[in-house]
């Protein structure tokens, strides 16, 4: 293995030398008074230091303007450093983020760990649209990530100035729209991990499994290109800048890392699927589980478990297509009118383990030639059902398809967005802008490998013909598949009961707005500028769509549960207003005392009339020292997915507290769940912990509301420093989401609320696993409602100080978040249900959130040709009360380090490499249980693949 690691060292050299990169150090906020290139916004722009500019938050457009929510700056330079490939990856960094990857390869942004459908992602300041099928959260892989200037990431509610959906924030990719020139940059990224976990490499041996990953490993392949041309036309009257961008990742399953070997327990034991190739059955007239023995014969369960981690991606192989451009075209002095198109075409495959029978219930008759006479005999003898041979028994058959190919879904995404409008100036202080906007995104999916239920029972289904030979009673086609019978399984079966299936999505976007905004006749007289106002008014409709094949409707395809096409879709009008009132100016110790105010009123379509609105006040009593504060009343109508998914069956990890022969709770309390009195301490338990649970959409659901409280103090002590306190409080009622199913398990047996008592299902045995299409198995339902209260708060700590040092500069640089409270009312009313989860992690918070977090960066830049940075990133210990020992007792704190560097030859060519994780540092390991994905650990946090390499080059002409 050294030596392969070695000679991929030497390729990824070669690649160094022969790439080439370039990242313009342009950082500039709007809001910082001489800064140096930076991450963060601290001090606001004076008068005098900038021309007019709108600031994310904001429609007013003033010289003078001062934004009341704190906004953070996530600079061009800083971008290059990273090193990422992806729009998406470039955000990872941001304390106050968390990016999620869905199992289709989309990624999503999460600000203030609130959910991405409460995070709004804007382009150029307008909405970009839903990411399709399966969430109406925005996917930013559609951003050219070769034009973007900055990334503005605002703390608050911002209802009031854009809509619904910003009830935590708003994060705006600004582009550079006014590229001059031409621009190639190319890439090439990789992972590199030594694998000496010895933990899980035990929990492997101890299952007899030798094939896990050992020693280097150099892989996760990356290669992106970015083209950018720019320039004027028609005599500078007008503006082009049009892109054309792809890159490439590399297929990396769980089997390239040693910690994700396996699924672990608790215990730190390797886990897996009940559904294994060698056979394991249920039989529920015995009530018993047994598995096929090597002799074949039918013997006790015994922990015969499947691993999945030799197939499952981690990270999807994909390819991503961009092109767009930006157009200006000035009319006359009073029309300007602007063009943006925006595409993406997206394709990847994401590995699964093989398909399975998945509990499916088959009826056998005790003389098939699909069991042995041993078997018949055990099952249908005297010591067992004692039938007759033409009597039949049911079972659930559980067998992992190992005899064939994996299963795999292609996935592909095509993404388009246009936006078109026109601005300009009414009078000297008036403007307008009239705009509309078309997204749209599409997606085709095709699984590949997967078992055909009405199939599969045919070929369970057998006699002998007159010949004597085993076939099947359905004839035509259909292939014997001997499933009680070791090494029995045949291709000619498989290549019967296998097939593909289709999904097919479609989401929209349509937004017509129009404002003016100007300088009414109006001033203060102990100010010197007039009250600002914007006035206007916008539509928005959504629209949502899935479309299935036929199989699927019928719910004949394994492991897919029944599924009808589903649309719909909503609309709202709105008006909105917003005012920048100078109260006092130029005056000692008070600079600058201004209100912000601004109010929504919108008319929903399916949810009514909502109203929002937000006040706020800056005081700037001296340059040096500034203090904001505000409050917003934030509204989030249900989005087209949270209303019209459809709805599916799928699986929850857990315990069922009144299944098995000692159950946790009583006979009384188990009877609060749906267990029948005479079924109490026989429900059957299932082995590996996982239940069914029916999701989807609900087109009952109320808007949510929120409040946001900032309050802030940006200071300048020294010059070339700046310091951003800022506290955000965050309250949300009404929220839209989903009962945990084990929440509801438990909060019923032990409250008996109706409410809770009504999703659970059980079937007439009392199991909450078995088959649920055949009827033979309960669920508990898990669509989507309206939940309690979430009460988020917390401080933000942004310090930027810069000072020459030699023949250059060095700049440090913080970026903190401290979580000071995450509360959350999981079903409105219930006490049981009201969990505090800051700094600690369980079943009943959504996941892992560190009181303490932050991003330390030391930059040298040499007035030569290079600059060099450093890089400390460090989340808090997480706690879990539920454990107090085990892998799941609590994650201590992490720390990651990246240096990276930039390196200039001659005027038009630069070069960025580096290394992010330099370390090495495996991310931390919790249980199935625990984990937000099947990879032993947390997503959207921490480093999962290890040590990252990057070369980046740009040309400039």
């Amino acid at each position: 293995m050294l030596k392969k690691f070695t000679r991929r060292n030497n390729l990824l050299a070669f690649a160094v030398t022969a790439t080439l990169a370039h990242f313009n150090a342009v950082a500039a906020e709007a809001q910082g008074p001489a800064e140096p290139p930076s991450s963060t916004s601290a001090a606001p722009a004076t008068s005098d230091t900038v021309a007019e500019v709108v600031v994310t938050g904001s429609r007013l457009v003033r010289k003078d303007i001062e934004a009341v929510s704190p906004v953070s700056v996530l600079g061009e330079v800083e971008i290059a450093q990273r090193g990422y490939i992806r729009t998406e990856e470039m955000l990872m960094h941001m304390p106050q983020l968390r990016t999620e990857q869905s199992e289709s390869g989309r990624t999503f942004v999460n600000l203030r760990a609130l959910g991405s459908q409460r995070t709004l992602v804007l382009v150029n300041g307008r909405r970009l649209q839903a990411g399709g099928y399966g969430s109406a959260a925005p996917d930013p892989s559609l951003v050219p990530p070769g034009l973007i200037k900055n990334v503005e990431i605002l703390t608050g509610g911002a209802s009031s100035v854009y809509g619904a959906d910003a009830v935590a924030g708003v994060v705006n990719f600004v582009m550079d729209t006014e590229f001059e020139g031409l621009k190639i940059s190319t890439g090439a990224s990789a992972f590199q991990h030594n694998n000496d976990n010895r933990m899980v490499s035990r929990a492997m041996d101890a299952r007899g499994e030798e094939w896990y990953a050992k020693g280097n490993s150099f892989d996760g392949e990356q290669y992106k290109i970015d083209i950018a041309a720019g320039g004027k036309f028609a005599d500078g009257a007008g503006h082009v800048t049009a892109y054309l961008g792809a890159d490439k990742s590399s297929l990396l399953r769980m089997s390239a890392r040693d910690y994700t070997s396996c699924a672990l327990g608790s215990d730190a034991t390797c886990s897996g699927s009940f559904e294994a190739g060698r056979p394991n059955y249920y039989f529920p007239e015995l009530d018993a589980e047994m598995m096929l023995a090597d002799n074949g014969s039918l013997v006790p369960y015994d922990n015969n478990l499947a691993n999945w981690g030799n197939n499952l991606s981690m990270r999807h192989p994909a390819k991503r297509l961009r092109a767009g451009a930006f157009v200006n075209y000035e009319i006359n002095d009073h029309a300007k009118a602007y063009f943006e198109l925006n595409f993406m075409r997206a394709d990847t495959r994401n590995y699964y383990d093989e398909t399975a029978t998945f509990g499916m219930p088959a009826t056998i008759r005790c003389d098939s030639p699909i069991l042995s006479a041993g078997q018949a005999a055990e099952i249908c003898g005297a010591g067992g059902l004692n039938l007759a041979p033409t009597d039949t028994f049911t079972v659930n058959l559980y067998k992992r398809n190992v005899e064939g190919q994996a299963r795999y879904w292609d996935k592909v995404y095509n993404s388009f967005r246009a936006v078109t409008g026109l601005k300009g100036d009414i009078t000297s202080n008036w403007r307008y802008d009239v705009s509309f906007l078309y997204g749209n995104t599409t997606s085709s999916e095709q699984g590949t490998n997967v078992f055909v239920r009405s199939r599969v029972l045919n070929a369970v289904n057998l006699t002998r013909d007159i010949n004597g030979n085993i076939v099947c009673v359905s004839g035509g086609a259909c292939q014997p598949y001997m499933v009680f019978t070791p090494g029995g399984v045949t291709q000619a079966a498989l290549d019967y009961m296998t097939s593909d299936h289709y999904i097919d999505g479609d989401a929209s976007t349509y937004v017509t707005s129009a404002f003016v905004s100007g300088d009414l006749p109006l001033t203060i007289p102990s100010a010197a500028n007039p009250v600002a106002l914007v006035l206007g008014t916008e539509y928005r409709k959504e629209t949502f769509g899935t479309y299935f094949d036929d199989p699927q409707k019928q719910g004949d395809i394994l492991g897919r549960t029944q599924q009808q096409d589903t649309k719909g879709s909503y609309d709202v009008t709105e008006f909105f207003v917003e005012a920048a009132v100078p109260l006092v100016e130029n005056l000692p110790w008070v600079q600058n005392l201004s209100a912000e105010l601004g109010y929504r009123y919108s008319d929903y379509n399916l949810s009514g009339t909502q109203s929002t609105w937000k006040a706020g006040l800056n005081y700037r009593p001296t340059q040096e020292l500034k203090l904001r504060g505000g409050f917003n009343r934030a509204v989030r109508a249900p989005n087209v997915v949270e209303l019209f998914e459809p709805q599916s069956n799928g699986l929850w990890n857990g315990s069922d507290p009144c299944a098995g022969a000692t159950p946790l709770y009583s006979a009384e309390q188990c009877a609060r769940t749906g267990v029948d009195p005479s079924r109490y301490g026989s429900v059957t338990a299932n082995p590996v912990g996982q239940f069914n649970q029916l999701t989807g959409g609900n087109q009952n659901l109320d808007p949510e509301q929120a409040d946001t409280i900032t309050l802030g103090l940006v200071i300048s002590p020294l010059d070339r420093m700046n310091i951003a306190i800022d506290y955000w409080d965050i309250k949300i009622d009404d929220v839209i989401g989903t009962v945990g199913a084990s929440t509801a398990l438990n909060q019923c047996a032990l409250t008996g609320d109706a409410s809770l008592c009504g999703l659970i299902n059980r079937a007439a045995d009392g199991n909450l696993w078995l088959d649920l299409l055949s009827g033979s198995g309960g669920y508990i339902a898990a669509t989507n409602a309206n939940l309690g209260a979430w009460h988020y708060r917390g401080v933000d700590l942004n310090f930027d100080y810069a000072l020459p040092i030699g023949a250059g500069d060095v700049r440090f640089s913080l970026n903190g978040s401290r979580f000071l409270k995450k509360f959350q009312e999981n079903v409105k009313g219930v006490s049981g249900s009201r969990f505090s989860c800051e700094g600690l992690y369980s079943s009943n918070c959504n996941f892992p959130t560190p009181k303490w977090r932050h991003t330390f960066g030391a930059t040298y830049a040499s007035d030569s040709f290079w600059s060099t940075t450093l890089s400390w990133r460090y989340f808090g210990a997480v706690d879990n009360p539920g454990a107090s020992s085990g892998i799941d007792a609590g994650i201590n704190a992490q720390s990651f380090f990246d240096l990276s560097g930039t390196f200039a030859v001659g005027d038009n060519i630069s070069i960025v490499t580096g290394v992010n994780n330099i370390l090495d540092k495996e991310p931390p390991l919790v249980s199935l249980n625990i984990s937000t994905n099947y990879f032993n650990t947390v997503d959207g946090y921490y480093d999962m693949l290890g040590r990252f390499l990057h070369v980046s080059a740009t040309v400039k002409f």
